[in-house]
């Protein structure tokens, strides 16, 4: 009986180590800052960026709770979350964007982090600079994942491809 407690007692504490390192993931990190993406961004939407409108701020999932992520998109009128997604919050004087920073969802989904806040910098550019009402443009969705899969295919595949910092280095 000792040694079946013994076994089982190094199960429990084998499976609680293994939850914990799965859970201890590093977060990805952005490959290029936000100004560089939302420089490239402006441009491919034609929009002239001014100093007079704030950047939005960025929020990582490993740094932000989940009850500061549920407040907010709630604020925006979207129905309770059932989980931390990606999302650009722009009522009531906010001006955020919340990323999923997790290595496992972007190798799950073929995808980057900094694709992502490229489709988050779509959003803010279409409501700062271009005044849509995104409850109200049904296209937007789309077109901030057209331009999501241009920057992925544009600067984050191509091994030695350009860097949308380029064009703020001229």
């Amino acid at each position: 009986m000792k040694c079946f407690n013994r076994i089982l007692l190094s199960a429990v504490v084998l499976g609680q180590l293994m939850t914990t390192t799965a859970k201890a993931e590093v977060p990805a990190t952005l490959r290029f800052p936000l100004e560089c993406t939302l420089a490239a961004i402006a441009k491919k939407r034609n929009v002239q960026l001014s100093k007079d409108i704030p950047l939005p701020t960025l929020y990582h999932e490993s740094a932000t709770s989940f009850e500061t992520f549920k407040k907010a998109v709630m604020q925006q009128g979207h129905d309770f979350p059932q989980e931390f997604s990606n999302a650009y919050v722009y009522v009531q004087g906010k001006n955020d964007i919340f990323l999923i920073d997790s290595p496992s969802y972007y190798a799950r989904h073929s995808r980057f982090i900094d694709d992502s806040l490229a489709h988050e910098l779509v959003h803010y550019v279409q409501v700062r600079y271009q005044k849509y009402d995104l409850s109200a443009e049904e296209f937007a969705e789309l077109e901030a994942v057209d331009l999501q899969t241009w920057y992925r295919d544009t600067f984050m595949v191509p091994a030695n491809g350009p860097s949308p910092c380029d064009d703020l280095a001229k």
